[in-house]
């Protein structure tokens, strides 16, 4: 809960009061069932693998590789080659709700065996992340000490759920509201 002296936070059933001079929320506000607003969720699980032999052209990246499952949503493959053995492959989808954890760890094995075709491969680190795709309209600055940051702030790119840059530029903007003394 807000207030104009500060905020309460609920944690675990404690109420903790903090005073603050300037604060910066990125929590997404609840969903709203309003007409005309869509509400879904990119979701990704990537997978780096590396080979014993060379599979990859670090040269030539495959983006929003459509041939797999669409899952009556949509749904694509990346890959990112960091070396000839090497390799990002992540799968991506839009839909309204997570999947069960086996079939993103299935689509990708799909994919990696009938697309790449690379042999023996291991998995040697793992990722998965969601960002809200929304039409939604969000407001940075709340008031002059409150600020709303990354896709609340309005930074995510609602076609394609890219934030990172933008949000670079966010913080370049907070830096010189800061150093400007408001």
């Amino acid at each position: 809960v807000i207030h104009k002296e500060g905020i309460t936070i609920h944690i675990d059933g404690r109420m903790e009061h903090f005073d603050y001079a300037t604060m910066f929320n990125s929590i997404l506000p609840k969903q709203t069932k309003t007409s005309g607003v869509i509400n879904l969720l990119q979701h990704f699980k990537g997978w780096i693998i590396e080979t014993p032999n060379a599979a990859f052209d670090p040269s030539k990246a495959v983006f929003m590789d459509f041939r797999i499952d669409q899952k009556d949503d949509t749904a694509f493959v990346y890959v990112l080659p960091v070396s000839s053995t090497k390799a990002l492959v992540e799968y991506t989808l839009f839909s309204k709700e997570l999947l069960p954890d086996e079939i993103y760890e299935t689509e990708l094995k799909n994919y990696i065996n009938d697309f790449l075709q690379p042999g023996d491969f291991r998995v040697i680190e793992k990722e998965f992340g969601v960002i809200p795709m929304t039409n939604r309209k969000f407001s940075f600055c709340v008031r002059s000490d409150r600020f709303n940051i990354g896709t609340p702030g309005g930074m995510t790119k609602p076609s394609s759920g890219y934030t990172f840059q933008f949000i670079q530029k966010q913080a370049d903007k907070i830096i010189e509201y800061i150093c400007n003394d408001k």
